[in-house]
């Protein structure tokens, strides 16, 4: 009986040529950090180099492809609040080094690939995604003046770590751009050396004979921060330093793992929706939509609702909200009275089912709300984190003023538990239920009927074109 064929990926690829890491290129960079003893020589360099890779690990993996994130352009993102609209904004090819293969087609998944890749959504993902296949691995690398010997075995590790998050080895040719240009230069006002650059690669495993299909795609990016106390004291011998290095890489084989691929990346976008790539160490909640009425289920729906953490490898859930309302929980009539008066009431918030997924872990939602009845304008401004994994109660107190009363709301929301099969790329409602807030509102007249919700949900375009997070 012949084995079942597997499954292929189809791409459009060119044979290139990878870079090499030359001994002219890395005298540069090595004098740059005050190594210039007689071990820098181009000619030493060039055998040491030969030496070091040929002891870099090899298999059948290779690259199609190396970028950089442009983190810069990510912080200021996160300080003006604008979303990526394209992904050309933020993650830059680096033209000036090669892998073994780059695309000669459109179809090429870098979309995909350099939104699992980007380290805030990789370690979400390993966070609260079970069926995740990525992995990481941090080590640190330091010395006290170390011979040139110790040096070269450290980057011979470094290889092995880079190779060892997947199953199957690296080729060593497509090793070698990951330690292109990773030492820059440090700003002349600087007496401690203390640079980080990111390297990142898209993998390719069993290219078709056409070069028009393969068995697996991935992405690779691997963190370099490299530190020297008083770079610029010694010229003459080999410095203390201390080198961090954080490796990621995810591999997707076949039609099953390009659909795990795109629903890690729906994911990662149902998250941090428009603060999808805004980097610089500012908090950015993410802001759920609340529906008038219960939507048709769709992959809009889901991206733009609460996501939880997902724990079986065929499905994500995610929480619609609709409906919001208002609950009256209390009055007090204090009229006729001559002194104030005190309200305690203790309430319970939180969702009316049982969530078997949780909110994610290290993620920050918000929704805010407006509605209208009457002259009445309420504002519920909800706040979702971990904490409402389960009920919460506690006890709210108001005063009331002499000869007046007060009528007691609170906020509440409709919800559905939303399912979004992974094998059948459908969505479908599985439980609705209600989500009772921690939001308090008091009015001195009674509220009557069903307020109206003021939508305030805006779409953003920019040369007509959706934000990248809001895009299939």
């Amino acid at each position: 009986m012949s084995p079942i064929p597997l499954s292929t990926i189809p791409i459009q690829l060119k044979k290139d040529t990878p870079s090499k890491v030359t001994p002219e290129a890395l005298q540069k960079e090595l004098n740059a950090i005050g190594l210039t003893c007689q071990h820098t020589t181009v000619e030493n360099l060039k055998k040491y180099i030969d030496e070091t890779v040929s002891r870099f690990p090899s298999g059948n993996i290779q690259g199609y492809g190396v970028f950089q994130y442009d983190i810069k352009s990510m912080q200021q993102r996160a300080m003006s609040g604008k979303p990526v609209y394209d992904l050309s904004e933020i993650v830059k090819p680096l033209t000036n080094i090669h892998s073994n293969w780059q695309p000669s087609g459109t179809s090429d998944y870098s979309d995909l690939l350099s939104t699992v890749g980007y380290p805030d959504n990789f370690d979400l993902l390993l966070a609260n995604y079970k069926g995740f296949a990525g992995q990481k691995s941090s080590n640190t690398y330091q010395a006290n003046d170390s011979t040139v010997e110790a040096i070269k075995a450290q980057f011979v590790k470094i290889a092995d770590n880079i190779s060892s998050v997947l199953v199957s080895d690296i080729d060593h040719e497509d090793l070698q751009p990951m330690f292109v240009n990773i030492i820059r230069p440090e700003s002349e006002q600087s007496t401690d050396y203390d640079n980080t650059v990111n390297r990142n690669i898209y993998l390719i495993k069993g290219v078709s004979p056409d070069h028009r299909s393969c068995e697996g795609i991935g992405v690779l990016n691997v963190l370099y921060r490299l530190r020297i106390k008083n770079y610029k004291e010694k010229k003459s011998r080999h410095q203390s330093y201390q080198l961090d290095v954080t490796v990621r890489a995810s591999l997707y084989e076949g039609e099953r793992g390009l659909k795990e691929l795109k629903s890690e990346v729906d994911f990662v976008k149902s998250c941090f929706k428009r603060s999808l790539f805004m980097s610089g160490g500012i908090p950015l909640t993410a802001e759920v939509t609340v529906y008038d009425s219960l939507p048709e289920p769709s992959r809009d729906v889901y991206i733009h609702s609460l996501p939880l953490q997902q724990t079986n490898n065929d499905y994500l859930n995610a929480i619609v909200f609709y409906e919001p309302d208002l609950e009256g929980i209390g009055c007090m009539d204090n009229t006729g009275s001559d002194a104030q008066a005190q309200y305690s009431k203790t309430i319970t918030s939180g969702f009316s089912f049982t969530l078997s997924e949780k909110i994610c872990v290290g993620a920050k939602f918000c929704a805010d709300v407006l509605l209208a009845k009457a002259e009445f304008n309420i504002n519920l401004e909800i706040s979702f984190t971990e904490q409402w994994n389960s009920t919460q109660s506690e006890t709210i107190s108001f005063t009331v003023p002499k000869n007046s009363k007060a009528y007691l709301y609170r906020g509440n929301l409709s919800c559905a538990l939303m399912k979004y099969d992974i094998k059948k790329q459908t969505y479908s409602y599985t439980e609705k239920g209600r989500f009772l807030t921690n939001v308090i509102k008091t009015s001195p007249e009674p509220i009557l009927g069903k307020p109206v919700m003021i939508t305030k949900k805006e779409q953003h375009t920019e040369n007509g074109l959706l934000p990248f997070w809001e895009r299939p």
